[in-house]
């Protein structure tokens, strides 16, 4: 089996989407089935200079109780590092005016909801960003309002409400088309007649 390839090294420059790139670390070392003493031990080889300057300063100082160093620790000191309040408020205004597109997916547009709530509330549990997106889902929808109703608990929840309610009350448009054109084709294809 091919593994993936290792990710590029997270710089850790102005601007640099730390979130994206540990999600990218976390599948890579899943492939490879790292725990997280691996991945404690693999994360500082993938740091760029101003990045592993970091890393120093939160591991070295603090001189932590070995239970305390463990990956979750660093990880979430790095989001706390590269998640400006600026950043997080451009994602909070980003997720706001986020509407399902015409057409989108109902299970992209919740992806794309979770993406954002990742980054606009990097320290929710998980429980309270899967309110946030439930409730962005819900407001994201056209019908939304009839999702909500139903008191869904979960967005997949939401998810497979919204996909029956679009399916009972979507317009069967494809057999309208049909019955049309086979009407036209009916008209079109009759013999000519012998009166004229």
């Amino acid at each position: 089996m091919r593994m993936g390839s290792i990710p590029k090294p997270f710089e850790g420059n102005q601007g640099d989407d730390f979130l994206t790139w540990v999600e990218r670390f976390e599948l890579w070392s899943d492939l490879l089935e790292m725990q997280d003493d691996d991945r404690i031990k693999t994360f500082p080889t993938l740091l760029g200079d101003p990045a592993f300057a970091l890393y120093k300063s939160i591991v070295i100082p603090a001189k932590l109780p070995p239970k305390t160093m463990h990956y979750g620790y660093v990880k979430s000191q790095f989001i706390e590092a590269f998640q400006s309040e600026a950043l997080v408020d451009a994602f909070r205004a980003q997720l706001a005016k986020r509407k399902r597109k015409e057409g989108e997916n109902l299970a992209v547009f919740a992806g794309e909801l979770r993406r954002l709530v990742e980054r606009a509330y990097p320290k929710y549990n998980a429980e309270a960003k899967n309110d946030v997106v439930l409730t962005h889902f819900c407001d994201g929808l056209s019908f939304g309002k009839k999702i909500r109703s139903k008191e869904p608990k979960t967005v997949d929840e939401a998810i497979r409400k919204a996909v029956k309610y679009e399916l009972l009350h979507m317009e069967n448009v494809p057999v309208v088309l049909f019955r049309r054109s086979y009407r036209q084709r009916r008209k079109t294809n009759r013999a000519p007649s012998l009166t004229n």
